[in-house]
């Protein structure tokens, strides 16, 4: 009985804290690197309320993407390669706000760099031909 009060009160306690304070329940991203220099990003709003996240990846703005509550949603970005290697996530880190339209506005930022150098393969006499 115990243990079921304290999980009602730990389920409760970011909407209490959303509705006093305007401070969003914790949101989760993560951000996955492919091998094709794309960025694959996994939204999940747990909450019981829509929010707005806004994607930066190495600092520059990929758009936004409203999410329903309760929704989970997947976001492929491809990167051009500017140089050979392979792309590696550094950092990801989230802030929130509760925006006038009651739905959290969420910024996911990123940087994507490079850990691996590559090899690269010389070309034979019969792909220089074509």
């Amino acid at each position: 009985m115990m243990l079921r009060l304290i999980t009602l009160i730990l389920w409760c306690v970011p909407f209490a804290a959303l509705s006093h304070s305007q401070t969003p329940a914790r949101i989760s991203g993560k951000v996955i690197v492919t091998p094709e220099f794309g960025v694959k990003i996994t939204l999940a709003n747990r909450n019981a309320f829509p929010q707005v996240y806004e994607i930066l990846v190495n600092d520059k703005v990929l758009g936004e993407v409203f999410l329903p509550p309760q929704e989970l949603r997947e976001l492929s970005v491809i990167l051009k390669a500017d140089k050979c290697g392979l792309w590696d996530t550094k950092t990801i880190a989230s802030h929130s706000k509760l925006s006038e339209h009651q739905s959290v506005r969420t910024r996911i930022t990123t940087r994507v760099e490079y850990f691996s150098p590559c090899v690269i393969k010389p070309e034979t006499n019969a792909e220089s031909r074509q």
